[in-house]
């Protein structure tokens, strides 16, 4: 008979495996979302820091150290998404609209790497605390739930190597909006210089 402590050691391991799974398939661009589908998954930061703080205070992890950086960061990434120039580039980066290797923005393919190990020491730290049968169901659910979400063909997620119609129609549509966002902010650098030209002048 599982305790309640196992059974709350269960639903975090899968939680961890399944945000540990999720980093590995966008950093190895096995599976990625385009950039506008990309731009609406905000409380997905608040999802992972809730999931590492709850962790945290269930098993000891020698690490604690990276704990408090990555909560720290993504608290960052949800308070500014889409917003500050750096989640605007986690955004793309992590996207279909990214055509280049991951490894190309080092920092970034490095910090998810980095994700992906610490969710996955969760799981195994938090899997250490449960019974083999709850592991074995754990990792069958684990499974289920990245099916669910990452391999489900009502959703936009893709492999970059073969996109469906309509999601590359997405990809496409979300160059158009960068395009227009590019051509506002140079528009408005444009105005900006001007004034700064006309107001040295008088």
């Amino acid at each position: 008979m599982e305790t309640p402590f196992e059974i709350f050691c269960f639903v975090l391991f899968i939680l961890e495996g399944f945000l540990s799974l999720a980093y590995a398939h966008i950093v190895f661009s096995f599976r990625a979302l385009p950039l506008k589908d990309m731009a609406r998954l905000q409380y997905f930061f608040l999802f992972a820091t809730l999931t590492v703080a709850t962790t945290s205070q269930v098993v000891i992890n020698p690490f604690w150290m990276a704990d408090t950086f990555i909560m720290g960061h993504h608290l960052y990434c949800y308070v500014t998404w889409n917003a500050s120039n750096y989640t605007r580039k986690v955004i793309h980066w992590s996207s279909l609209n990214w055509t280049e290797s991951r490894m190309k923005v080092f920092p970034l393919f490095l910090g998810t790497l980095g994700l992906v190990f610490l969710h996955g020491q969760h799981a195994y730290l938090l899997a250490m605390q449960m019974h083999i049968n709850l592991i074995i169901l754990g990792l069958v659910a684990v499974h289920c739930a990245v099916m669910a979400v990452m391999y489900n063909r009502q959703l936009a997620w893709a492999a970059p190597s073969n996109v469906p119609e309509w999601i590359a129609k997405r990809v496409e549509d979300s160059k158009s909006s960068l395009s227009l966002t590019a051509t506002d902010n140079n528009s408005s650098s444009s105005t900006t210089s001007r004034s700064r030209k006309a107001t040295k002048r008088d």
